[in-house]
Protein backbone atom coordinates (compact mmCIF):
# COMPACT_ATOMS: atom_id res chain seq x y z
CA UNK A 1 0.00 0.00 0.00
CA UNK A 2 2.92 2.36 0.58
CA UNK A 3 3.42 2.54 -3.19
CA UNK A 4 -0.16 3.78 -3.73
CA UNK A 5 0.14 7.54 -3.39
CA UNK A 6 -2.11 10.20 -4.90
CA UNK A 7 -0.22 13.34 -5.93
CA UNK A 8 -2.32 16.50 -5.49
CA UNK A 9 0.55 18.66 -6.84
CA UNK A 10 -0.45 21.94 -5.16
CA UNK A 11 -1.06 22.98 -1.56
CA UNK A 12 -4.53 24.28 -2.44
CA UNK A 13 -5.67 20.93 -3.90
CA UNK A 14 -4.03 19.06 -1.03
CA UNK A 15 -5.82 21.20 1.60
CA UNK A 16 -9.13 20.65 -0.19
CA UNK A 17 -8.58 16.89 -0.08
CA UNK A 18 -7.65 17.01 3.63
CA UNK A 19 -10.81 18.96 4.48
CA UNK A 20 -12.91 15.91 3.61
CA UNK A 21 -11.25 13.61 6.10
CA UNK A 22 -8.77 13.17 8.94
CA UNK A 23 -5.03 13.43 8.36
CA UNK A 24 -2.35 11.70 10.40
CA UNK A 25 -1.31 15.01 11.96
CA UNK A 26 -4.91 15.55 13.15
CA UNK A 27 -5.20 12.34 15.14
CA UNK A 28 -3.36 13.42 18.31
CA UNK A 29 -6.16 15.96 18.89
CA UNK A 30 -8.60 13.05 19.26
CA UNK A 31 -6.52 11.82 22.22
CA UNK A 32 -6.13 15.28 23.77
CA UNK A 33 -2.39 15.29 22.99
CA UNK A 34 -2.07 17.84 20.19
CA UNK A 35 -0.27 21.10 21.02
CA UNK A 36 -2.31 22.90 18.35
CA UNK A 37 -5.82 21.45 18.27
CA UNK A 38 -8.52 19.87 20.41
CA UNK A 39 -11.18 17.41 19.34
CA UNK A 40 -13.71 20.24 19.51
CA UNK A 41 -11.66 22.72 17.45
CA UNK A 42 -10.96 20.01 14.87
CA UNK A 43 -14.66 19.11 14.76
CA UNK A 44 -15.57 22.75 14.13
CA UNK A 45 -13.17 22.84 11.20
CA UNK A 46 -14.24 19.51 9.69
CA UNK A 47 -17.93 20.38 9.91
CA UNK A 48 -17.29 23.74 8.27
CA UNK A 49 -18.31 25.80 11.31
CA UNK A 50 -14.89 27.47 11.28
CA UNK A 51 -12.12 27.87 8.76
CA UNK A 52 -8.92 25.97 9.60
CA UNK A 53 -6.28 28.15 11.23
CA UNK A 54 -2.92 27.89 9.51
CA UNK A 55 0.06 27.78 11.82
CA UNK A 56 2.82 30.32 11.29
CA UNK A 57 3.35 30.53 7.52
CA UNK A 58 7.07 31.25 7.85
CA UNK A 59 7.49 28.22 10.09
CA UNK A 60 5.63 25.98 7.61
CA UNK A 61 7.69 27.28 4.68
CA UNK A 62 10.90 26.84 6.64
CA UNK A 63 9.89 23.27 7.44
CA UNK A 64 9.28 22.47 3.76
CA UNK A 65 12.61 24.00 2.75
CA UNK A 66 14.38 21.83 5.33
CA UNK A 67 12.89 18.56 4.08
CA UNK A 68 15.35 17.98 1.22
CA UNK A 69 18.57 18.71 3.17
CA UNK A 70 17.23 16.75 6.16
CA UNK A 71 16.45 13.78 3.91
CA UNK A 72 19.98 13.96 2.45
CA UNK A 73 21.51 14.13 5.91
CA UNK A 74 19.34 11.16 6.97
CA UNK A 75 20.75 9.17 4.02
CA UNK A 76 24.27 10.15 5.02
CA UNK A 77 23.80 9.18 8.66
CA UNK A 78 21.88 5.92 8.13
CA UNK A 79 23.10 4.67 4.75
CA UNK A 80 19.49 4.21 3.68
CA UNK A 81 18.09 5.36 0.34
CA UNK A 82 15.24 7.90 0.24
CA UNK A 83 12.82 8.12 -2.70
CA UNK A 84 12.95 11.65 -4.07
CA UNK A 85 10.03 11.50 -6.52
CA UNK A 86 6.54 12.90 -6.16
CA UNK A 87 5.79 16.21 -4.43
CA UNK A 88 5.16 17.39 -0.85
CA UNK A 89 1.47 16.75 -1.56
CA UNK A 90 1.42 12.98 -2.11
CA UNK A 91 -1.30 11.31 -0.01
CA UNK A 92 -1.78 7.71 1.10
CA UNK A 93 -5.31 6.70 2.07
CA UNK A 94 -6.23 4.01 4.60
CA UNK A 95 -7.40 0.82 2.82
CA UNK A 96 -10.52 0.39 4.98
CA UNK A 97 -11.23 3.90 6.28
CA UNK A 98 -11.52 6.23 3.27
CA UNK A 99 -11.76 9.32 5.51
CA UNK A 100 -8.32 8.58 7.01
CA UNK A 101 -5.14 9.60 5.16
CA UNK A 102 -1.54 10.70 5.61
CA UNK A 103 1.05 12.73 3.74
CA UNK A 104 4.47 11.06 4.12
CA UNK A 105 7.34 13.54 3.96
CA UNK A 106 9.46 10.92 2.17
CA UNK A 107 9.53 7.19 1.44
CA UNK A 108 12.57 5.12 2.39
CA UNK A 109 13.21 2.06 0.21
CA UNK A 110 14.45 -0.20 3.03
CA UNK A 111 16.29 -0.26 6.34
CA UNK A 112 18.46 -3.41 6.33
CA UNK A 113 20.48 -2.09 9.26
CA UNK A 114 17.43 -2.57 11.51
CA UNK A 115 16.15 -5.69 9.74
CA UNK A 116 13.64 -4.29 7.25
CA UNK A 117 13.84 -4.87 3.51
CA UNK A 118 10.37 -3.38 3.05
CA UNK A 119 9.74 0.35 2.52
CA UNK A 120 9.13 2.74 5.39
CA UNK A 121 8.63 6.47 5.62
CA UNK A 122 10.06 9.69 6.97
CA UNK A 123 8.32 12.21 9.17
CA UNK A 124 10.81 15.09 9.22
CA UNK A 125 10.60 17.41 12.21
CA UNK A 126 12.25 20.58 13.39
CA UNK A 127 12.27 21.97 16.92
CA UNK A 128 13.92 24.94 18.58
CA UNK A 129 16.87 24.17 20.85
CA UNK A 130 14.88 25.04 24.00
CA UNK A 131 12.36 22.31 23.07
CA UNK A 132 15.05 19.63 22.75
CA UNK A 133 14.16 18.17 26.17
CA UNK A 134 10.78 17.11 24.73
CA UNK A 135 12.73 14.58 22.63
CA UNK A 136 14.92 13.12 25.39
CA UNK A 137 12.85 9.91 25.58
CA UNK A 138 12.10 9.74 21.85
CA UNK A 139 9.47 11.51 19.73
CA UNK A 140 6.81 13.32 21.81
CA UNK A 141 3.40 11.61 22.15
CA UNK A 142 1.72 13.66 19.39
CA UNK A 143 4.50 12.68 16.97
CA UNK A 144 4.27 9.01 18.02
CA UNK A 145 0.55 9.07 17.23
CA UNK A 146 1.22 10.76 13.89
CA UNK A 147 3.75 8.16 12.70
CA UNK A 148 1.60 5.24 13.89
CA UNK A 149 -1.25 6.83 11.91
CA UNK A 150 1.01 7.00 8.86
CA UNK A 151 1.84 3.31 9.27
CA UNK A 152 -1.88 2.56 9.62
CA UNK A 153 -2.60 4.32 6.32
CA UNK A 154 0.35 2.89 4.38
CA UNK A 155 0.68 -0.60 5.87
CA UNK A 156 4.36 0.06 6.65
CA UNK A 157 6.09 -1.77 9.49
CA UNK A 158 8.49 1.03 10.39
CA UNK A 159 8.90 4.78 10.15
CA UNK A 160 11.77 7.16 10.82
CA UNK A 161 11.57 10.53 12.54
CA UNK A 162 14.68 12.61 11.79
CA UNK A 163 14.61 15.87 13.74
CA UNK A 164 16.60 19.07 13.69
CA UNK A 165 16.88 20.13 17.33
CA UNK A 166 18.19 23.65 17.00
CA UNK A 167 20.96 22.50 14.65
CA UNK A 168 21.56 19.09 16.26
CA UNK A 169 20.45 16.08 14.18
CA UNK A 170 18.81 13.05 15.76
CA UNK A 171 16.90 10.17 14.20
CA UNK A 172 14.33 7.89 15.83
CA UNK A 173 13.17 4.65 14.21
CA UNK A 174 9.61 3.82 15.26
CA UNK A 175 8.24 0.30 14.86
CA UNK A 176 4.63 -0.48 14.01
CA UNK A 177 2.49 -0.89 17.15
CA UNK A 178 -0.68 -2.68 16.11
CA UNK A 179 -2.42 -2.18 19.46
CA UNK A 180 -1.91 1.58 19.18
CA UNK A 181 -3.06 1.51 15.56
CA UNK A 182 -6.24 -0.30 16.63
CA UNK A 183 -6.93 2.51 19.13
CA UNK A 184 -6.19 5.16 16.51
CA UNK A 185 -8.55 3.59 13.99
CA UNK A 186 -11.31 3.36 16.62
CA UNK A 187 -10.85 7.04 17.51
CA UNK A 188 -10.94 8.05 13.84
CA UNK A 189 -14.22 6.17 13.32
CA UNK A 190 -15.69 7.69 16.51
CA UNK A 191 -14.68 11.21 15.54
CA UNK A 192 -15.84 10.94 11.94
CA UNK A 193 -19.24 9.71 13.12
CA UNK A 194 -19.47 12.93 15.18
CA UNK A 195 -18.55 15.00 12.13
CA UNK A 196 -21.11 13.31 9.89
CA UNK A 197 -23.87 13.53 12.51
CA UNK A 198 -22.79 17.08 13.46
CA UNK A 199 -22.62 16.03 17.10
CA UNK A 200 -19.94 18.05 18.92
CA UNK A 201 -17.43 16.31 21.18
CA UNK A 202 -17.11 17.44 24.79
CA UNK A 203 -15.86 20.96 25.46
CA UNK A 204 -12.45 20.92 27.14
CA UNK A 205 -9.93 23.43 28.47
CA UNK A 206 -7.50 23.27 25.53
CA UNK A 207 -6.25 26.64 24.24
CA UNK A 208 -7.52 25.67 20.78
CA UNK A 209 -11.03 25.21 22.17
CA UNK A 210 -10.90 28.65 23.77
CA UNK A 211 -9.61 30.22 20.56
CA UNK A 212 -12.24 28.67 18.30
CA UNK A 213 -15.12 29.56 20.64
CA UNK A 214 -13.92 33.17 20.53
CA UNK A 215 -13.81 32.98 16.74
CA UNK A 216 -17.29 31.47 16.53
CA UNK A 217 -18.86 34.08 18.85
CA UNK A 218 -16.74 37.26 18.71
CA UNK A 219 -19.65 39.62 19.56
CA UNK A 220 -22.61 39.45 21.93
CA UNK A 221 -26.11 40.33 20.68
CA UNK A 222 -27.66 41.71 23.87
CA UNK A 223 -30.02 38.75 24.34
CA UNK A 224 -30.33 36.34 27.28
CA UNK A 225 -30.41 32.54 27.08
CA UNK A 226 -31.53 30.06 29.74
CA UNK A 227 -28.69 27.70 30.65
CA UNK A 228 -29.20 24.02 31.63
CA UNK A 229 -29.01 22.89 35.30
CA UNK A 230 -25.49 21.48 34.94
CA UNK A 231 -24.22 24.95 34.04
CA UNK A 232 -24.54 25.94 37.72
CA UNK A 233 -21.67 23.63 38.70
CA UNK A 234 -19.50 24.90 35.86
CA UNK A 235 -20.13 28.51 36.87
CA UNK A 236 -19.23 27.71 40.49
CA UNK A 237 -15.99 26.11 39.32
CA UNK A 238 -15.04 29.10 37.17
CA UNK A 239 -15.50 31.73 39.87
CA UNK A 240 -14.04 29.59 42.67
CA UNK A 241 -10.97 28.97 40.51
CA UNK A 242 -10.59 32.70 39.84
CA UNK A 243 -10.62 33.44 43.58
CA UNK A 244 -8.09 30.67 44.26
CA UNK A 245 -5.79 31.90 41.46
CA UNK A 246 -5.95 35.50 42.72
CA UNK A 247 -5.12 34.40 46.28
CA UNK A 248 -2.22 32.25 45.06
CA UNK A 249 -0.84 35.11 42.97
CA UNK A 250 -1.08 37.50 45.95
CA UNK A 251 0.65 34.98 48.21
CA UNK A 252 3.44 34.44 45.68
CA UNK A 253 3.89 38.19 45.26
CA UNK A 254 4.17 38.68 49.03
CA UNK A 255 6.58 35.75 49.27
CA UNK A 256 8.84 37.39 46.68
CA UNK A 257 8.58 41.02 47.81
CA UNK A 258 10.45 40.74 51.12
CA UNK A 259 13.59 38.95 49.82
CA UNK A 260 13.62 41.16 46.70
CA UNK A 261 13.51 44.36 48.75
CA UNK A 262 16.28 43.01 50.99
CA UNK A 263 18.51 42.49 47.93
CA UNK A 264 17.59 45.91 46.51
CA UNK A 265 18.65 47.54 49.78
CA UNK A 266 21.99 45.71 49.77
CA UNK A 267 22.78 46.64 46.14
CA UNK A 268 21.68 50.26 46.68
CA UNK A 269 22.88 52.51 43.86
CA UNK A 270 25.25 49.91 42.37
CA UNK A 271 24.56 48.18 39.08
CA UNK A 272 25.69 44.68 40.16
CA UNK A 273 25.81 42.63 43.32
CA UNK A 274 28.05 39.57 43.66
CA UNK A 275 26.77 36.64 45.69
CA UNK A 276 29.25 34.50 47.66
CA UNK A 277 28.42 31.49 45.45
CA UNK A 278 29.64 33.31 42.33
CA UNK A 279 26.31 34.42 40.88
CA UNK A 280 25.97 38.03 39.77
CA UNK A 281 22.80 40.02 40.34
CA UNK A 282 22.03 43.18 38.39
CA UNK A 283 19.82 46.15 39.21
CA UNK A 284 20.07 48.26 36.07
CA UNK A 285 18.11 51.39 35.28
CA UNK A 286 15.85 50.61 32.33
CA UNK A 287 14.06 53.20 30.21
CA UNK A 288 10.78 52.27 28.61
CA UNK A 289 9.20 54.24 25.82
CA UNK A 290 5.52 55.04 26.08
CA UNK A 291 3.05 53.37 23.74
CA UNK A 292 -0.62 53.44 22.99
CA UNK A 293 -2.68 50.28 23.21
CA UNK A 294 -4.44 49.58 19.93
CA UNK A 295 -8.21 49.44 19.94
CA UNK A 296 -9.63 45.92 20.24
CA UNK A 297 -12.75 44.05 21.29
CA UNK A 298 -13.07 41.02 23.53
CA UNK A 299 -15.67 39.22 25.62
CA UNK A 300 -15.14 38.49 29.34
CA UNK A 301 -17.22 36.08 31.42
CA UNK A 302 -18.48 37.85 34.58
CA UNK A 303 -21.00 37.17 37.33
CA UNK A 304 -23.59 39.96 36.93
CA UNK A 305 -26.13 38.88 39.54
CA UNK A 306 -26.23 36.56 42.53
CA UNK A 307 -29.40 34.57 43.39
Amino acid sequence: MIDTLVNYHTRERWLAARAGGIGASDVSALFGLSPWASAFSLWCEKTGLAEPVERDEDWLTWGLLQEEPMAKFYELKTGRKVWTGGSPYCVARHPNLPMFSCTPDKIVFSAPDIGFESPGGLQIKSAAWFMAHDWDQGPPPHVQIQVQSEMACTGADWWSVPVNLGGRFRNFDVMRDQSMINEIEAQVVWFWDLVQSRTPPDIDGHDATTAILKRLHPQDNGESVDLPPEAVAFADEVFSARVAIAEAEKSAKNLKAGPENYLRALIGGATFGRLPDGRLLSLRTTSRTGYQVEASTYRALKLEKRP
